[in-house]
């Protein structure tokens, strides 16, 4: 009971801290938003093949670039999750205990802590929705902490309840990716 009463009070905090916000409109809207987006594609817009499971390494990490942190930002925490997979949504990533000095995650950042993803992985994996499944919604979430997670955090479930009542400012970006077989 005490999970599903935290995960409700989360979720409700979160929409409070981002009512204004609204990923099908693509902006930032809040005062404690963080500038957030990729150098690889623009928000709403087809992620890059490179990037996914279809490219030459099954998917290298989105490029993301960050600033207009809050001040009380103590860690980053990232995730990517897809709401539109077969069985619900879909964990593909999440890292946490990112430095608030750190601006950038390219390709080979690996200075972070992580955790399984829905496929019980614990590193990234590029999207790959089934094929002929429709447009898949990547929604890549930044959010700044005034804490630092614990590092023995399993999964999205576990670090969403870490944040509850630590987050003082996010931003969210949203990729497309569609596969599809004749």
């Amino acid at each position: 009971h005490y999970i599903l009463y935290m995960r409700n009070y989360y979720d409700k905090y979160v929409k409070y801290k981002t009512k204004y916000y609204n990923v099908a409109y693509g902006g930032n809207k809040q005062d404690n938003s963080i500038n957030f987006f990729s150098t690889a594609f623009k928000n709403g817009e087809n992620i890059p093949e490179k990037y996914t499971c279809d490219g030459a390494s099954f998917g290298v990490k989105i490029p993301l670039v960050w600033s207009n942190l809050p001040a009380l930002t103590k860690s980053l925490a990232i995730t990517i999750v897809v709401p539109d997979a077969p069985n619900g949504h879909f964990v593909h990533w999440i890292a946490w205990n990112i430095a608030p000095t750190v601006h950038n995650l390219d390709e080979n950042f690996t200075n972070y802590n992580t955790g399984e993803n829905s496929s019980g992985k614990t590193d990234y994996i590029g999207p790959c929705p089934p094929y002929n499944h429709g447009t898949h919604r990547y929604i890549i979430t930044i959010y700044a902490l005034d804490i630092t997670p614990a590092t023995n955090i399993k999964n999205y479930a576990q670090l969403k309840n870490s944040m509850v009542g630590h987050v003082v400012g996010q931003g969210v970006l949203m990729g497309k990716y569609a596969r599809f077989k004749t």
